[in-house]
Protein backbone atom coordinates (compact mmCIF):
# COMPACT_ATOMS: atom_id res chain seq x y z
CA UNK A 1 0.00 0.00 0.00
CA UNK A 2 1.33 2.92 -0.86
CA UNK A 3 2.11 5.81 1.89
CA UNK A 4 0.48 9.17 2.47
CA UNK A 5 2.13 12.15 2.63
CA UNK A 6 0.79 15.33 4.02
CA UNK A 7 1.36 18.72 4.23
CA UNK A 8 3.51 20.38 7.03
CA UNK A 9 1.36 23.56 7.21
CA UNK A 10 -2.20 22.31 6.81
CA UNK A 11 -1.98 18.59 6.71
CA UNK A 12 -3.71 17.91 3.57
CA UNK A 13 -2.98 14.88 1.68
CA UNK A 14 -0.40 14.96 -1.11
CA UNK A 15 0.83 13.47 -3.66
CA UNK A 16 3.65 14.74 -4.93
CA UNK A 17 8.00 14.70 -3.39
CA UNK A 18 7.66 17.50 -1.25
CA UNK A 19 6.52 18.39 2.39
CA UNK A 20 4.28 20.87 1.49
CA UNK A 21 0.94 21.93 -0.87
CA UNK A 22 0.56 24.25 -3.30
CA UNK A 23 -1.03 26.71 -1.66
CA UNK A 24 1.18 26.55 1.44
CA UNK A 25 4.41 26.62 -0.88
CA UNK A 26 3.11 29.77 -2.80
CA UNK A 27 2.95 31.58 0.67
CA UNK A 28 6.31 30.78 1.96
CA UNK A 29 7.97 31.83 -1.02
CA UNK A 30 5.19 34.49 -1.27
CA UNK A 31 5.03 33.62 -4.99
CA UNK A 32 0.89 32.84 -7.00
CA UNK A 33 -0.79 29.85 -5.91
CA UNK A 34 -0.82 29.71 -10.46
CA UNK A 35 2.77 30.97 -10.78
CA UNK A 36 3.68 27.68 -9.07
CA UNK A 37 1.82 25.69 -10.84
CA UNK A 38 3.47 26.26 -13.77
CA UNK A 39 6.66 25.39 -12.03
CA UNK A 40 5.85 22.09 -11.39
CA UNK A 41 4.27 21.41 -14.81
CA UNK A 42 7.45 22.51 -16.44
CA UNK A 43 9.58 20.35 -13.86
CA UNK A 44 7.49 17.79 -14.83
CA UNK A 45 8.05 17.92 -18.31
CA UNK A 46 11.62 18.60 -18.04
CA UNK A 47 11.96 22.32 -19.12
CA UNK A 48 13.14 24.78 -16.77
CA UNK A 49 10.38 27.79 -16.57
CA UNK A 50 11.30 31.23 -17.82
CA UNK A 51 11.01 33.83 -15.15
CA UNK A 52 11.95 37.30 -15.27
CA UNK A 53 10.52 40.69 -13.32
CA UNK A 54 8.82 43.30 -14.92
CA UNK A 55 10.79 46.29 -14.51
CA UNK A 56 7.37 48.52 -14.29
CA UNK A 57 5.94 46.59 -11.78
CA UNK A 58 8.44 43.82 -10.69
CA UNK A 59 5.74 40.80 -11.21
CA UNK A 60 7.34 37.96 -12.18
CA UNK A 61 6.35 37.04 -16.15
CA UNK A 62 6.97 33.37 -17.82
CA UNK A 63 8.17 35.35 -20.73
CA UNK A 64 11.64 36.71 -22.63
CA UNK A 65 10.32 40.24 -21.85
CA UNK A 66 10.88 43.28 -20.08
CA UNK A 67 7.28 43.60 -18.91
CA UNK A 68 4.18 42.27 -18.04
CA UNK A 69 0.73 42.75 -20.46
CA UNK A 70 -0.67 45.44 -18.06
CA UNK A 71 3.05 47.51 -18.42
CA UNK A 72 3.78 46.90 -21.83
CA UNK A 73 0.88 49.59 -23.07
CA UNK A 74 2.20 52.10 -21.39
CA UNK A 75 5.79 51.77 -22.55
CA UNK A 76 5.57 54.68 -25.00
CA UNK A 77 5.19 57.02 -22.10
CA UNK A 78 8.57 56.29 -21.02
CA UNK A 79 11.25 58.98 -20.47
CA UNK A 80 14.45 59.26 -23.06
CA UNK A 81 16.70 58.53 -20.19
CA UNK A 82 14.72 55.49 -19.16
CA UNK A 83 14.48 53.94 -22.56
CA UNK A 84 18.47 54.51 -22.52
CA UNK A 85 18.65 52.76 -19.67
CA UNK A 86 16.89 50.08 -20.68
CA UNK A 87 18.96 49.64 -24.33
CA UNK A 88 22.25 49.69 -22.39
CA UNK A 89 21.20 46.92 -20.05
CA UNK A 90 20.34 45.00 -23.55
CA UNK A 91 23.51 46.19 -25.79
CA UNK A 92 26.32 43.85 -25.94
CA UNK A 93 23.68 40.82 -25.63
CA UNK A 94 24.03 37.79 -28.50
CA UNK A 95 21.17 36.74 -29.75
CA UNK A 96 20.50 33.86 -31.76
CA UNK A 97 20.34 33.42 -35.24
CA UNK A 98 16.39 33.15 -35.26
CA UNK A 99 15.55 36.34 -33.07
CA UNK A 100 18.64 38.27 -34.96
CA UNK A 101 16.77 37.14 -38.33
CA UNK A 102 13.26 38.17 -36.78
CA UNK A 103 14.36 41.87 -36.13
CA UNK A 104 16.23 42.06 -39.33
CA UNK A 105 12.88 41.46 -41.59
CA UNK A 106 10.72 43.89 -39.12
CA UNK A 107 13.51 46.61 -39.63
CA UNK A 108 13.11 46.26 -43.32
CA UNK A 109 11.74 49.49 -45.65
CA UNK A 110 12.06 51.14 -41.89
CA UNK A 111 14.53 54.56 -41.83
CA UNK A 112 16.17 54.94 -39.07
CA UNK A 113 16.36 58.71 -38.19
CA UNK A 114 19.39 58.14 -35.58
CA UNK A 115 21.41 56.51 -38.67
CA UNK A 116 20.89 59.08 -41.14
CA UNK A 117 23.06 61.51 -42.98
CA UNK A 118 26.53 62.10 -41.44
CA UNK A 119 25.36 59.70 -38.49
CA UNK A 120 25.80 57.10 -40.47
CA UNK A 121 28.73 54.38 -40.42
CA UNK A 122 28.79 54.67 -44.22
CA UNK A 123 28.93 58.30 -44.87
CA UNK A 124 30.96 59.54 -47.49
CA UNK A 125 30.48 63.31 -47.57
CA UNK A 126 27.02 63.62 -49.37
CA UNK A 127 28.55 62.62 -52.75
CA UNK A 128 28.77 59.71 -55.35
CA UNK A 129 28.28 58.94 -58.66
CA UNK A 130 24.72 57.08 -59.99
CA UNK A 131 24.56 54.56 -62.84
CA UNK A 132 23.87 56.97 -64.72
CA UNK A 133 27.16 59.11 -63.99
CA UNK A 134 25.94 61.73 -62.58
CA UNK A 135 27.11 63.71 -59.47
CA UNK A 136 24.59 63.10 -56.50
CA UNK A 137 24.28 65.83 -53.66
CA UNK A 138 22.78 65.15 -50.32
CA UNK A 139 20.12 67.28 -50.17
CA UNK A 140 17.18 65.92 -47.46
CA UNK A 141 15.07 69.14 -47.45
CA UNK A 142 15.06 69.81 -51.22
CA UNK A 143 11.49 69.75 -52.24
CA UNK A 144 12.20 67.47 -55.47
CA UNK A 145 14.75 65.07 -53.51
CA UNK A 146 14.65 61.49 -54.63
CA UNK A 147 15.52 59.57 -51.44
CA UNK A 148 17.37 62.83 -49.71
CA UNK A 149 19.07 63.30 -53.04
CA UNK A 150 19.23 65.75 -56.14
CA UNK A 151 21.14 65.46 -58.92
CA UNK A 152 24.41 67.93 -58.87
CA UNK A 153 23.68 69.87 -62.10
CA UNK A 154 20.32 70.26 -61.37
CA UNK A 155 21.40 72.10 -58.39
CA UNK A 156 23.50 74.57 -59.97
CA UNK A 157 20.92 75.54 -62.84
CA UNK A 158 19.02 76.20 -59.58
CA UNK A 159 21.32 78.73 -58.42
CA UNK A 160 21.79 79.87 -61.28
CA UNK A 161 18.29 80.58 -62.55
CA UNK A 162 17.59 81.79 -58.75
CA UNK A 163 14.39 78.64 -58.36
CA UNK A 164 13.38 75.85 -58.10
CA UNK A 165 13.38 73.70 -61.04
CA UNK A 166 10.43 72.20 -62.34
CA UNK A 167 10.52 68.19 -62.83
CA UNK A 168 9.85 68.27 -66.23
CA UNK A 169 12.29 70.69 -67.38
CA UNK A 170 15.90 69.19 -68.57
CA UNK A 171 19.57 70.07 -67.81
CA UNK A 172 21.79 69.84 -70.58
CA UNK A 173 25.54 69.61 -70.29
CA UNK A 174 26.95 71.04 -74.03
CA UNK A 175 30.31 69.16 -73.32
CA UNK A 176 28.77 65.69 -73.08
CA UNK A 177 30.71 65.55 -69.62
CA UNK A 178 27.54 64.94 -67.27
CA UNK A 179 30.40 65.67 -64.26
CA UNK A 180 31.36 69.04 -65.60
CA UNK A 181 28.63 70.84 -63.88
CA UNK A 182 30.01 74.27 -63.99
CA UNK A 183 27.36 77.00 -64.45
CA UNK A 184 29.21 77.67 -68.17
CA UNK A 185 28.44 74.34 -69.02
CA UNK A 186 24.81 73.80 -68.54
CA UNK A 187 21.88 74.76 -70.54
CA UNK A 188 18.23 74.73 -69.08
CA UNK A 189 14.97 73.15 -71.53
CA UNK A 190 11.80 74.01 -70.92
CA UNK A 191 10.89 69.98 -71.62
CA UNK A 192 12.27 66.63 -72.59
CA UNK A 193 11.03 67.67 -76.25
CA UNK A 194 13.05 70.34 -76.76
CA UNK A 195 16.09 68.99 -75.34
CA UNK A 196 15.95 65.43 -77.59
CA UNK A 197 14.92 68.23 -80.81
CA UNK A 198 18.25 69.24 -79.84
CA UNK A 199 20.23 66.99 -79.84
CA UNK A 200 18.22 65.87 -83.46
CA UNK A 201 19.59 69.20 -85.19
CA UNK A 202 23.15 68.90 -83.82
CA UNK A 203 23.09 65.48 -85.11
CA UNK A 204 21.85 66.80 -88.24
CA UNK A 205 24.39 69.68 -88.81
CA UNK A 206 27.17 67.26 -88.09
CA UNK A 207 26.26 64.77 -90.79
CA UNK A 208 25.79 67.19 -93.25
CA UNK A 209 28.33 69.75 -92.79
Amino acid sequence: MKKQKYCFDCGKTINKKAIRCHSCAARKKNLSLETLKKRSIAARRGYVLIENKCIECGKIIHKRSTRCHACENCKKALSPEFREKIAARKRGIKRPETTRKKISKALQGKKRLDLTGEKHPNWKGGKFLNKGSYVMIYMPNHPYRNKSYILEHRLVMEEKAGRFLKPHEIVHHLDGNTQNNSPENLELFSSQGDHLSYHERMEYYINHM
